[in-house]
């Protein structure tokens, strides 16, 4: 039997459980990119719809891929606010990961279609936390794992 262990999907904004979907499906997966879609009918991203608003629960389901090193979001909604963006998303990142010990890379595209997204990539480290390895202005294409 095949293991999969790299996976890039596309998820609709009504997937609330897409991780524990893919974990029964992948549960070796070290390497996930999840691009969240805008909603068919309107083409707007409401925010309350993202599975990762309630960050704890994401974070049970991050957890369950034992495997998992390299995490990457996609997704055309914002995951923090403006104003001290970058400790938001530390802070932000470390609830998700705070049950997961081996994912060491997490890649955030938020804001992905407007022309002011967000594009980093935080690394882990036992003495350091999460800390951005790059922040980057992102490409007209999407061509990242």
């Amino acid at each position: 039997m095949a293991t999969i262990t790299t996976l890039h999907i596309d998820f609709d904004p009504d997937h609330h459980d897409i991780l524990r979907q893919l974990h029964a499906v992948a549960p070796e997966l070290t390497a996930l990119k999840l691009i969240k879609k805008q909603c068919p009918t309107s083409g707007q991203f409401i925010r309350h719809q993202c599975p990762w608003n309630n960050a704890f629960a994401w974070s049970i389901d991050l957890s369950c891929f034992t495997y998992l090193h390299h995490f990457l979001l996609h997704t055309p909604a914002t995951l923090v606010d403006d104003a001290d963006g970058e400790g938001k998303e530390k802070d932000l990142l470390a609830v998700w990961t705070m049950k997961s010990a081996r994912l060491d890379y997490i890649t955030l595209w938020y804001l992905a279609d407007l022309a002011g997204g967000t594009l980093k990539l935080w690394r882990c480290s036992f003495s350091h936390g999460w800390t951005v390895l790059v922040h980057a202005d992102p490409p007209s294409w999407d061509q990242f794992l």
